[in-house]
């Protein structure tokens, strides 16, 4: 049990934290590459999902002119400042295991009024909402990566009470967020390192 809520912090950190990109110095980036990857891990009905959910998300960016570059996917890994993104995992939660939750919450929920009606000192009570996940590696091309880093992130939904294809659009939600935010800091960093270049100019 004790390693389930070490897994539980972890992901939660790698979900929330804002991550520190280490780009070169001398940088130029006009069009970031994007190179997406997915694992074997990875259901066919979410990767379509992620496909349809990064096109849309590149149109959004692209239409904002108050990016410094433009995003546009690629298949070719070798191609210079590519942003690679690798899909290790995804876990949904299966209808027995949402119902498996659901009656341990029901204990959860029944617990304090055993104890009151048994006389315990302390009263406790837990709710178990199960979450589904996605884990991501993210990873930059030598000419704009200033070291050899491989950065790990994940995102995640509540998927009590929600049928596999809901919880497949959820998600699908959840990773055009997750990419916004990726990319909005992955973008004010790269812009730290220009207004660093034009002011030592």
């Amino acid at each position: 049990m004790k390693s389930r809520y070490i897994f539980i912090l972890i992901f939660f950190l790698l979900s929330c934290n804002t991550l520190k990109y280490s780009i070169r110095q001398d940088a130029d980036i006009k069009i970031l590459h994007l190179y997406v990857f997915y694992s074997e891990k990875i259901p066919e009905e979410v990767k379509e999902e992620f496909d349809n959910t990064l096109t849309k998300f590149i149109d959004d960016f692209n239409s904002d002119d108050y990016y410094e570059f433009k995003i546009k996917q690629t298949n070719d890994t070798s191609k210079e400042n590519t942003f690679k993104i690798l899909f290790t995992e995804t876990n949904l939660v299966a209808k027995d295991k949402q119902i498996g939750y659901s009656f341990l919450s029901a204990l959860g929920l029944y617990l304090p009024f055993f104890m009151i009606k048994n006389n315990f000192p302390v009263y406790i009570w837990f709710v178990i909402i199960p979450n589904d996940y996605t884990k991501i590696n993210f990873k930059l091309s030598e000419d704009i990566s200033a070291e050899d880093k491989l950065y790990i992130r994940a995102f995640s939904n509540p998927a009590m009470f929600i049928n596999y294809s809901k919880q497949i659009k959820k998600h699908g939600n959840a990773y055009y967020d997750f990419l916004h935010r990726e990319f909005n800091n992955f973008e004010k960093q790269y812009f730290k390192v220009l207004e660093l270049n034009r002011n030592n100019d």
